[in-house]
């Protein structure tokens, strides 16, 4: 998988977050904000990945660690 993919690494961290390999996950999440999730697109990782949360959840698939990842990319980045 090539880690540029950033289509590809959002379904990898969704993936790993669903079958409780949230540290993993988590690093996918945390280590690709400010990136541009296409390179004619102005939007941001975390604004994909907090979208992809809302329709998850919208979809009824839920995971108790969304709520603190979500709160990880919304603070400023350390």
């Amino acid at each position: 998988m090539d880690p540029k993919d950033l289509v590809a690494q959002t379904n990898r961290a969704h993936a790993l977050l669903f079958l409780g390999r949230t540290k993993e996950a988590e690093a996918i999440y945390l280590g690709h904000r400010g990136e541009n999730v296409f390179t004619n697109s102005e939007e941001k990782w975390e604004q994909a990945i907090l979208g992809d949360f809302d329709d998850l959840e919208k979809a009824g698939l839920t995971n108790p660690e969304i709520a603190r990842i979500r709160a990880l990319l919304k603070a400023p980045a350390k």
